[in-house]
């Protein structure tokens, strides 16, 4: 994944691909380096999925593969701010491809 684009917030650093699949491809990182506890990687984990139902489907064309990474702040972070800054990466880093 070393040619996509890479967006980044107080919260994520996402990756973004395009590729000629027909379906999104995912990958959530969370550094058990950074959270040692693994319930609450677990937790962030879940929260990211949860984002990512929310976010892609209002982001048009299924062909990308995105790895979203994490960061230690987002386990204080409220729901609203993270989907918010998790629009604008997809917002502006599909509209960079072309969307």
């Amino acid at each position: 994944m070393k040619k996509g684009r890479i967006g980044k917030t107080a919260h994520f650093l996402v990756r973004f691909l395009p590729t000629q699949k027909k379906t999104f491809e995912t990958a959530i990182v969370v550094s058990s380096k950074k959270v040692k506890k693994a319930v609450l990687r677990n937790r962030i984990r879940r929260r990211v999925r949860a984002l990512l139902a929310l976010t892609l489907p209002e982001h048009g064309s299924p062909c990308y593969d995105v790895v979203v990474f994490a960061s230690e702040k987002f386990k204080t972070a409220p729901f609203e701010i993270l989907k918010k800054e998790l629009s604008y990466l997809f917002s502006r880093l599909s509209h960079a491809h072309g969307k």
